[in-house]
């Protein structure tokens, strides 16, 4: 029960109002993205300070139920402006050519 609550809880504080006015299939793709990048990052943050430690086996106890949602639930509301600022100032831009109309043969 600590790791289904630990998963899914705090992908739900990243939803808006403004989201659950949208669509149903659009409002489970955000909360699933969200889910997949908050636990991954927090994930790949508990890895890198178990090696640190250097512990080798991670437990769902109660203490580290209530560490890992702290950090998974500020992940969360750090989460959108992140998004935000991705989607403000990065552009990706794929162009295709046909080779057929450059190519030069005959």
């Amino acid at each position: 029960m600590n790791e289904f609550i630990c998963l899914f809880l705090p992908a739900f504080l990243t939803l808006t109002k403004k989201d659950l006015k949208d669509t149903p299939v659009n409002v489970i793709k955000k909360y699933a993205t969200s889910v997949l990048a908050i636990n991954f990052i927090a994930m790949l943050v508990i890895y890198v300070l178990h090696c640190i430690t250097g512990s080798t086996a991670i437990e769902y106890t109660y203490t580290f139920t209530l560490k890992y949602l702290a950090l998974t639930c500020a992940l969360a509301k750090i989460l959108p402006s992140i998004r935000k600022f991705i989607k403000k100032n990065i552009k990706i831009e794929v162009r295709r050519e046909n080779r057929e109309k450059n190519s030069k043969r005959s």
